[in-house]
């Protein structure tokens, strides 16, 4: 059970939101504006805190304002009927993590109130779970734009290669992110093991990072294919490792670039790097805010007749995910 703190000026909201939260055991303490909502911040602990943003007093955005001068970190959601998307940006600047339009939708509610809570309030962790939840169209649609990238990696690595390279993206996943339990996080559990990664930053339209991640055997067989002659493990720390490094390279620039028509602007890439390291240490070591995302796009390679499995992750903060969110949206509607 978790306690929140719930400032919302209508009697009406606040009771269906209490409600609401109160099936899956949550607390509520009300405040009826900002003003009440810092001074019962001042008398207790709360897992996570529900805002309006049109209150007397003291509004949302001065709320959030006086919570991030004060350096406070609890998990804040706005729920308004405010569709304007510049509000909705406005307040993840302001250190808001979720965003939900009225009515109010109870599943969506739930879900993200869930999301944002680490540990629930007996102090039990509770299973992480995604930060935003994709419909199954959306799911479709991202995974159109990851299968035209890797499309276009495919043609580049045949022309470079000189013999024929097939790339195929069998499944994806969607992974929310709360940093405090990363290390513990389910979806994440296979990566504690030492592999070949070729990292890739890029900004533009969003920003983050791209992650290319082969396992030992997959190492060995991609750099032996691609230099004509045997490669043991445990040749790995000292062996060549610019071939892996620029496929990694070809396909991280691909991948991320279908995403430039879609976002209607251009990618500025930093310089490629090789780790021969575990994936969650690298993860573990980026000081990602909550609400980070991992969209995982597992990649088959065929080159004659070598099959191999690499892993494509592109992680997000909360806002650049949401950006690609709405770009979706937006492109549907037109």
């Amino acid at each position: 059970m978790a306690h929140i703190l719930l400032v919302e000026d209508s009697r009406f909201q606040r009771n269906r939101i209490r409600e609401a939260l109160a099936t899956e055991g949550h607390r509520v303490t009300d405040a009826e504006n900002g003003l009440k909502g810092l001074e019962q911040l001042e008398q207790n602990t709360f897992d996570c805190i529900i805002s309006d943003l049109l209150m007397d007093e003291m509004d949302g955005i001065a709320f959030l304002c006086a919570l991030k001068a004060k350096g406070v970190t609890t998990p804040v959601i706005i729920h308004t009927a405010d569709i304007q998307d510049s509000v909705r940006k406005q307040c993840m600047e302001l250190g808001a993590l979720g965003f939900l339009h009225k009515p109010l939708n109870k599943n969506a509610l739930l879900n993200l109130v869930n999301s944002l809570i680490g540990t629930e309030g007996d102090g039990v962790e509770s299973t992480p779970k995604d930060l935003i939840q994709l419909t199954p169209y959306q799911l479709d649609i991202l995974k159109e734009f990851i299968n035209i990238g890797i499309g276009r990696a495919a043609s580049v690595l045949t022309e470079m290669l000189e013999r024929p390279l097939s790339l195929q993206v069998p499944q994806l996943r969607v992974i929310g992110l709360n940093q405090p339990s990363l290390d513990n996080h389910p979806d994440l559990a296979n990566y504690k093991t030492v592999k070949s990664i070729i990292e890739l930053g890029y900004k533009g339209p969003i920003s983050g990072k791209g992650f290319l991640v082969f396992d030992q055997e997959s190492s060995v067989k991609l750099i032996g294919a691609l230099m004509g002659e045997e490669v043991r493990v445990e040749d790995l720390e000292t062996a060549d490792v610019d071939p892996i490094l620029e496929v990694g390279n070809i396909v991280l620039n691909s991948l991320i670039g279908s995403f430039s028509n879609l976002l209607k602007g251009t990618f500025n890439y930093s310089v490629p790097k090789y780790h021969y390291e575990t994936f969650m240490k690298i993860l573990l070591s980026q000081e990602l805010p909550p609400g980070s995302t991992i969209v995982l796009a597992e990649t088959q390679f065929a080159l004659e007749g070598i099959e191999i499995t690499g892993e494509n992750f592109l992680l997000y903060d909360l806002e650049s995910f949401q950006g690609l969110l709405q770009a979706i949206e937006k492109a549907d509607n037109e």
